[in-house]
């Protein structure tokens, strides 16, 4: 499932997120291309380039850190922009061992003005403000066409027309970092670490949590669809007239992807998320027991879609005006653009005995 929710593998036109990450490298580099170079018969030679050059003419351990991404043609720089979260997770390592080698080089997280200095150069060539001013959040959200944050799946990211007379437009949405720049800079442009995220996920929820690939869950790389489910105690396969909460049990996958689920669940909060939409869950059980004439015998409605004789002679357009209704998703892939796709798809299969996925080896994370 899209983000968190379903993992994230095709953007917009249901292209590739490999072939989005190469077309968002060379959008950047032409954006990034000299001015003067560009109009010459010379290859494009990179501003970020420029300016990693001139950064490398600082003095001592800086510079041969910073060479580092400059060795090769700008190898490693490259490399950066469009390596996957497999690839950023073996770099963040790699390149923080080289950091460290180098003694006299600021811990990014200090607060003395040296640190502070040296965090200005990094900013100056890989620094966010610069994807903020030459590609930007829109043309980025429609590369990938995401239209709900893929961490919570319960808020639309929009893209409002701004104010009368104005020219910007108001995007209710972050680019959250997954790698955080705080700790890892060099990942600041880096396509597979840019995630978008409403505001409240973005910040305060993740902030500048130190994350990877070893401790949570990543959209782009992750199906936390697979490794859990939704249910209501009471179960709604009983169709209850109260529900008291919304679960999650995370099951059906190892005992590190459990702990993975289980941390992103933590972090993002979505057991007290979850537990302010059971309205949500109960509008959906109402309309389904109307499929039953003899509203007082609800413990003998039983419906199977699949190839299933119906009784109380439900029709399919039943089911499926009940399902358009509530937005309930038909495909996995239509979780990621439709708020709670994920609660309302999990619940629909439960109440209609079917559930896939059956969760083995069961941990309930109850939303209370």
């Amino acid at each position: 499932m899209g983000g968190k929710m379903v993992k994230i593998e095709t953007g917009r036109f249901d292209l590739p997120f490999s072939e989005l990450a190469s077309e968002y490298g060379d959008l950047l580099w032409e954006l990034y291309a000299d001015p003067i170079a560009r109009n010459s018969s010379k290859t494009p030679y990179s501003q970020l380039q420029m300016k990693l050059n001139g950064k490398i003419q600082l003095d001592g351990d800086q510079r041969q850190f910073l060479q580092i991404f400059a060795d090769n043609d700008f190898s490693l720089l490259k490399e950066l922009i469009t390596a996957t979260p497999e690839m950023l997770q073996r770099l963040a390592v790699e390149i923080l061992a080289e950091y460290d080698k180098i003694g006299s080089l600021p811990k990014l997280n200090a607060k003395s003005k040296a640190a502070r200095e040296w965090k200005a150069h990094l900013e100056d060539v890989f620094g966010y403000s610069r994807f903020e001013a030459l590609i930007g959040r829109e043309t980025m959200m429609g590369l990938l066409g995401i239209e709900v944050c893929p961490y919570c799946n319960i808020q639309l990211l929009m893209n409002l027309p701004g104010a009368k007379g104005s020219r910007r437009n108001l995007l209710l949405l972050n680019f959250d970092h997954f790698f955080p720049k705080s700790q890892y800079p060099w990942f600041a442009l880096s396509f597979y670490n840019l995630i978008p995220s409403c505001l409240l996920c973005n910040q305060p929820l993740k902030g500048n949590a130190v994350v990877s690939l070893s401790t949570h869950l990543h959209p782009y790389h992750d199906n936390f669809h697979n490794n859990a489910r939704f249910f209501t105690l009471p179960d709604i396969q009983s169709l209850p007239c109260e529900i008291d909460e919304i679960c999650l049990e995370v099951g059906n996958c190892s005992k590190e992807d459990m702990c993975r689920t289980e941390r992103t669940i933590e972090l993002f909060r979505l057991k007290d998320l979850y537990a302010y939409f059971t309205h949500e869950v109960l509008h959906l059980l109402d309309d389904y027991r109307r499929l039953n004439p003899s509203r007082n015998r609800y413990e003998n409605l039983s419906i199977q879609i699949e190839g299933q004789t119906i009784a109380m002679e439900v029709t399919q357009s039943d089911i499926d005006r009940i399902q358009r209704l509530h937005r309930i998703p038909k495909r996995e892939s239509d979780i990621r653009n439709i708020p709670l796709g994920k609660l309302k798809s999990d619940i629909w299969e439960r109440l209609n005995g079917r559930n896939p996925n059956s969760l083995d080896s069961v941990h309930q994370t109850s939303q209370h």
